[in-house]
């Protein structure tokens, strides 16, 4: 999807207090609100354009590449992302197969983070609990309610995950009967039904794959001893609930 605009190479810099949080207004008019206490200490925030890392099938790109660092942290509360593509030459664009993906450095490829489309805006806009390189991305086919609610899940590492060289990638495909807003709780348990960690608790998602990651810590900011965890997903909305657990080996 060609481009026109001229465009400032510099990061957008600005540190962001852990009890504050932040909104932060970035390249092209993109935006990031960072909830207080979603950092757990003070970080400096720099958003900067670069060149994609790598291609992706089944998909095009619509415009830039934007990285939010540092890299890889991932936040206790979800952050609200807007990319606008009011930059890019409109005609060309499918607005109801817009979605936003993200750069899983791990597995070296693209993957949906998720993502609704305000075409009011022109924008997409999702939640994510990790900061990485982001794109709109046009997909194939629109998505669309489904006759029952369901849940795929696809962890990555899928056997077993060290969290001293890697992150956890949760890449869930949620399908409703309606295309419309769900909340969606991820809790990491241990095998004595002990709560480890929340990932994300009633964040706002909409049908479609969408992304979560967890950096194998624990509600006190530690590593999690080696050991069998239960990745327990549920989604609600509208009086109608379902879930999907998950099983996970850590071993560092």
């Amino acid at each position: 999807v060609s481009t026109s605009l001229r465009i400032n190479v510099n990061p957008y810099v600005q540190d962001v207090s852990y009890r504050d949080g932040a909104t932060i207004m970035g390249p092209l008019d993109m935006e990031i609100e960072i909830a207080p206490m979603a950092l757990r200490k003070d970080e400096t925030i720099s958003i900067s354009l670069i060149q994609s890392p790598g291609a992706i099938q089944n998909a095009k790109r619509v415009g830039y590449v934007l990285k939010i660092d540092p890299e890889g942290t991932i936040l206790s509360v979800p952050a609200m992302l807007k990319l606008p593509y009011n930059y890019v030459n409109t005609p060309e664009i499918d607005e109801s197969g817009l979605g936003i993906y993200f750069w899983d450095k791990f597995q070296k490829k693209w993957l949906r983070s998720g993502g609704y489309v305000d075409t009011a805006q022109k924008a997409v806009i999702t939640e994510i609990n990790y900061l990485s390189q982001f794109a709109i991305m046009q997909e194939q086919g629109e998505i669309q309610s489904k006759a029952e609610n369901k849940l795929e899940v696809r962890l990555s590492p899928n056997a077993y995950f060290a969290p001293d060289i890697n992150h956890l990638t949760i890449y869930y495909n949620l399908s409703w009967k309606t295309y419309l807003p769900v909340n969606v709780t991820i809790d990491i348990y241990d095998m004595g039904g002990n709560l480890i960690t929340e990932i994300i608790r009633d964040s706002t998602v909409f049908p479609g794959w969408n992304t979560a990651q967890w950096n194998g810590r624990n509600k006190s900011g530690e590593t999690v001893r080696n050991g069998r965890y239960f990745v327990v997903i549920t989604a609600e909305s509208n009086g109608e609930k379902i879930g999907k657990t998950s099983h996970l080996a850590v071993f560092r």
